[in-house]
């Protein structure tokens, strides 16, 4: 089992011996904070960016050690760097990682790798075995990308199958043109599964596609500006009536004036007075009534054809602008403002 103990004592241990090679040298690595310049030899570079990451490593910065280890080992190649790459990778859990890095030391350090350590890295690379699954994914369209977790994954030959942790995995496929797939799967330590993923493809947009019809929106059923429109003509036309009914009592207490001589104590100017109160009520009242009823012509033309015409054009689309009608009344005449 991969333990931390082990570890860092086995990172220990290949500090060490790295110390012995071309790319390690005698000199202070730089400290975490501090960037790695370009150095004008590769192995220099590599030299430092080793130091950094088993410092990184040592304070538990395991991302990032990883990353400072692989350039090390891209900068300078050296089978003994790829026993720190599996064992960071198995502190981070990436235990198909893990496993690749082993069995490729164990190729590359051929004819180097003392016995012992021979024995330690078979004990582990059987240890994870049991955490890491295999994967034989097809696809119905060539050079499509393969992901797991929704991450590409390199290519791989024709048959040979992809490791990934054991537990439950995202794989998925994708190509420029098609419609991204996705399964979910749930992998036990050693399972071996085949994955047949299908992309459908996108419907072509080009000159030569056929573009659906377009669809003719609807008018509202009940428009919040008609029912307004029915209820201002509503409230107008009640107006009137009463306006007409108050103008009628009026006319005909007038009447009662003009036709009732002047009572006792009363002068003739008092008499007019009357006579003329009486007359300016009526005149009053009946202006208001004409200009009420008016407003209720008015407000219920101008309702009714849009309640007919509706709240679109000639074209089925829908106005920008709502149509609306204000009638406001003033002791000198009638106000009417709206927009069609």
């Amino acid at each position: 089992m991969v333990k931390t103990a082990s570890m860092r004592w086995t990172a220990a241990f290949v500090l060490a011996a790295l110390t012995t090679t071309s790319i390690v040298s005698a000199q202070q690595p730089p400290p975490p904070g501090a960037p790695v310049p370009a150095a004008a030899d590769p192995k220099e570079e590599a030299r430092q960016r080793y130091e950094r990451g088993m410092q990184l490593y040592s304070d538990g910065a395991y991302d990032l050690a990883l990353i400072e280890i692989n350039r090390a080992y891209d900068l300078a190649p050296s089978y003994k760097l790829l026993y720190n790459v599996a064992q960071i990778n198995a502190q981070l859990q990436n235990y198909a990682g893990a496993l690749r890095a082993f069995e490729r030391y164990l190729v590359e350090g051929s004819g180097d790798v003392p016995q012992k350590r021979q024995e330690e890295v078979a004990k582990e690379i059987q240890n994870l075995r049991a955490r890491t699954a295999n994967l034989r994914v097809t696809i119905n369209v060539e050079g499509a990308d393969i992901l797991i977790d929704g991450f590409p994954q390199p290519a791989l030959p024709p048959g040979e199958a992809l490791l990934v942790n054991a537990g439950v995995r995202k794989v998925g496929a994708r190509k420029a043109g098609y419609q991204p797939t996705e399964q979910v799967l749930t992998l036990a330590g050693g399972d071996s599964i085949d994955v047949k993923l299908e992309l459908a493809e996108v419907a072509s947009s080009g000159p030569g596609a056929t573009a659906p019809p377009p669809v003719k929106p609807k008018p509202e059923k009940e428009p919040s500006y008609l029912w307004i429109g029915w209820v201002t003509t509503g409230a107008f036309t009640a107006g009137a009536v009463i306006a007409g009914i108050a103008t009628l009592s009026a006319a005909s207490d007038r009447d009662d004036e003009l036709a009732t001589p002047a009572s006792a104590g009363q002068t003739a100017a008092e008499k007019r007075n009357a006579i003329d109160d009486a007359e300016s009520s009526r005149s009053s009242l009946a202006i208001t009534t004409d200009i009420l009823t008016g407003a209720a012509i008015i407000a219920g033309g101008v309702t009714l054809a849009f309640t007919i015409a509706g709240a679109y054009d000639d074209e089925g689309k829908a106005q920008t602008t709502k149509p609306y009608v204000r009638v406001g009344v003033r002791p000198t005449g009638l106000d009417l403002a709206g927009a069609f």
